[in-house]
């Protein structure tokens, strides 16, 4: 009797430090998401007013920084998701951290691209760079959108999840549904999106 309570209580305990690990990691995605979104060095390129290159020029480290910043908050996210999601047994919980996993490598690899390919053609201006930018651009566009896509539909997949487990309330499940089908909605009339599931 006291070894069953015993292994009840060891379990309550480490759902508990679970959820704390996930809160912490999530903490750190939304801290580096809206960090990276917010430096204002780069308002002008993310409200499509600027010169993108003139400005990656003058600010070729601190746009390596925002683009690391983005990287970890993706990593953040997808650990955390990974810390709560992968007890549940719903139908979707599992494809949805799939889903989510792989727009994580896309989202990955436009960073990677913006911190190498984008800082190269802003401090070279040859027309080799030139070519090697406008290719570097439409690819990092492309990674953008799909992954942005993936991650609203992997969050409404994750919000059904929380609907139907008892690991967090529902109306977390009703925010992660709601503003992914906000985001998702902004992404298909605008072409963009702003960092609202994170």
């Amino acid at each position: 009797m006291f070894r069953a309570s015993y292994r009840v209580y060891h379990w309550a305990m480490q759902e508990r430090w679970i959820l704390a690990i996930a809160a912490i990691s999530f903490d750190i995605g939304a801290l580096t998401i809206w960090s990276a979104a917010l430096m204002p060095q780069f308002f002008p390129i993310w409200s499509g007013r600027g010169n993108q290159l003139e400005i990656v020029a003058r600010h070729a480290k601190l746009w390596r920084v925002n683009a690391v910043f983005f990287i970890i908050s993706a990593i953040a996210v997808l650990f955390g998701c990974a810390l709560v999601f992968t007890s549940e047994t719903g139908p979707l919980a599992i494809p949805s951290l799939l889903v989510l996993a792989v727009a994580t490598a896309l989202w990955v690899a436009n960073n990677a691209m913006r911190m190498s390919a984008v800082v190269d053609a802003a401090t070279d201006r040859t027309p080799t760079s030139h070519g090697w930018f406008t290719l570097a651009e439409s690819w990092t566009a492309a990674l953008w959108q799909i992954a942005s896509a993936l991650v609203l539909l992997a969050f409404a997949g994750l919000g059904v999840t929380t609907l139907t487990s008892a690991v967090l309330g529902a109306w977390i499940g009703w925010l992660m549904i709601g503003s992914a089908v906000f985001s998702l909605g902004i992404l298909v009339l605008l072409r963009d999106v702003p960092p609202v599931v994170a």
